[in-house]
C-alpha cells in the first residue's frame, strides 16, 4: 500500500463509517481495500470460502454507503441482513435511463 493510500485509510472519514461494522468485517474490508489482496486471498487468510468473502463484502459495502449517505441499514431482509439495491429498467445500448430501488422488509 503506498504512502497517501495508508493516510486516506487513517482518515475519519473512513475509519468513522467503518465502526458500525462488525470488526470481522472492517477487517475484510481493510484486507480488500488497504490491503489490495483478492477476494480468494481473503479467504485463505479468514478461513472461508471466496464466495462468502463476496457475500460479506457486498453486505459490508451496503452498510457503508447507506451510513455514509445517513441512511444508516434501513433495508433489511427478514434475515435481518442488508439487501443490495436492485437496478431497473435499461441502462444499456439503448441509452435507458435506471433507478436504484431496495427491498423492504416484509
Amino acid at each position: 500500500m503506498t504512502a497517501a493510500a495508508d493516510a486516506l485509510w487513517r482518515t475519519e472519514a473512513v475509519t468513522s463509517p467503518l465502526s458500525v461494522l462488525p470488526v470481522r468485517e472492517q477487517r475484510i474490508i481493510g484486507l480488500r481495500f488497504a490491503g489490495e489482496m483478492t477476494q480468494a486471498q481473503i479467504a485463505a487468510q479468514i478461513g472461508v470460502s471466496q464466495m462468502q468473502i463476496s457475500r460479506l463484502l457486498t453486505r459490508s459495502l451496503i452498510r457503508l454507503r447507506d451510513t455514509m449517505r445517513g441512511d444508516g441499514v434501513n433495508a433489511t431482509s427478514s434475515a435481518g441482513r442488508a439487501e443490495p439495491a436492485r437496478q431497473i429498467g435499461g441502462a444499456g445500448p439503448s441509452g435507458g435511463r435506471s433507478a436504484s430501488v431496495r427491498r423492504s422488509a416484509p
